[in-house]
């Protein structure tokens, strides 16, 4: 039986690539869209789909622009200047661009290292700014969400709580904080301010041992009915907390996952954790499919930080798959991916099937000066 067969016309390799028979990921379109790959933030991206407009909304690096494009017809549909944004942020309080579309010209806005909720227009202009005060006991303990954030509904937006990168991975009594405190806060955005409605969610127990990974921000999705799903790095187990509901697990591992060592508490820094990272397995995104009911959970394999020829590794390059799960979040199966081909951040779902960005140098189409991705159909033999 198919779960979902995507008719469409793929330019290039016909075949697919998998690590279990009964599930298929199958390359069937390639899109390509103006842009500079290194000077945008694609893994930042967004999609708007009403039926009616399927929209790609991409901030560049620079804070200048926020490119739009229609997928549909496959060419920039606006350029929405952040000038406006950015004044009103001020310099302190930007960092990463986070972006969350409500409609096909308008979007919530938010900046790394700030707290606050902007409402702007795909002019530009700013419509509505949501200050927010949150207060945490733990010292630089903030709303710094280096992922995007969730809208849950018209009043309420979710995002998780983290401490600084760079004090983090350089302090064990950080870690130890950080893990010992909630997952994220939901903001309830009234006419004219803004509440914390509630704070979420805690961290697994093997993080509150004092063993310490790389596991401070887990990727999260939003299911069906406004269930949060968490996939943390180092556990197989997804977190599920429903609205007003008990937190509920469930088993989605691979059998290719290998066990992961701590941080070396004597060994703490920049150049440790980035062998660190290169040199274990650990999960990433989880996405929801909402088109074909399934969630997608991305596992990284450990790759040697350094090649024979003295080049350096990084986390792009590392080998991994796709687990898939149905909407009860049982396994039907994973699919290896190519190496060095795909860009494991960028993961969105449309209506032909899942896109994956075309990012990683060494991808035969690759481009400086273009965007590509691949779509996937999925196919459930079973």
């Amino acid at each position: 039986m198919f779960v979902s067969l995507v008719p469409a016309i793929f330019v290039g390799c016909s075949t697919s690539v998998t690590s279990d028979e009964r599930v298929h990921l199958i390359p069937v379109d390639t899109i390509f869209l103006s842009g500079n790959p290194e000077a945008i933030q694609p893994y930042r991206s967004r999609i708007w789909d009403d039926g009616t407009n399927l929209l790609l909304f991409i901030p560049d690096r620079r804070l200048k622009t926020i490119h739009v494009f229609d997928l549909r017809q496959r060419f920039p549909a606006a350029e929405v200047p952040l000038n406006e944004l950015t004044d009103a942020a001020g310099p302190k309080h930007q960092g990463i661009l986070l972006i969350a579309p409500v409609a096909p010209d308008r979007l919530m806005a938010r900046f790394s290292k700030g707290s606050d909720f902007f409402l702007m227009d795909t002019r530009g202009r700013l419509i509505k700014r949501w200050l927010v005060e949150f207060e945490s006991p733990l010292r630089n303990h903030k709303l710094l969400d280096v992922q995007p954030f969730q809208v849950l509904g018209p009043d309420l937006v979710y995002c998780q709580i983290v401490f600084d990168h760079i004090e983090y991975i350089e302090n064990p009594l950080v870690q130890r904080l950080h893990f010992a405190g909630p997952l994220g806060v939901i903001i309830k955005l009234n006419a004219d301010s803004s509440v914390v409605d509630r704070i979420i969610g805690e961290y697994p127990a093997v993080h509150r041992q004092g063993r310490f990974y790389d596991d401070k921000q887990p990727a999260y999705t939003m299911g069906p009915g406004g269930d949060l799903v968490f996939s943390f790095g180092i556990t197989d187990s997804l977190v599920i907390i429903s609205p007003g509901g008990e937190p509920r697990k469930y088993y989605a591992g691979s059998k290719q996952f290998t066990k992961i060592k701590p941080f070396n508490p004597d060994s703490v820094g920049m150049a440790y954790w980035r062998r660190y990272t290169c040199e274990k397995s650990s999960y990433g995104q989880i996405v929801w499919d909402q088109y074909r009911q399934v969630y997608y959970r991305v596992l990284l394999k450990p790759i040697a930080s350094v090649n024979d020829d003295g080049t350096a590794n990084t986390a792009m390059d590392k080998p991994w798959s796709i687990i898939i799960l149905d909407d009860s979040f049982r396994i039907l199966g994973e699919v290896d991916m190519p190496s060095r081909t795909y860009d494991w951040r960028f993961i969105q779902v449309i209506p032909e099937g899942l896109m994956i960005a075309n990012n990683h140098p060494q991808n035969p189409i690759y481009s400086s000066e273009r965007l590509s991705f691949t779509i996937f159909g999925l196919r459930n033999d079973d």
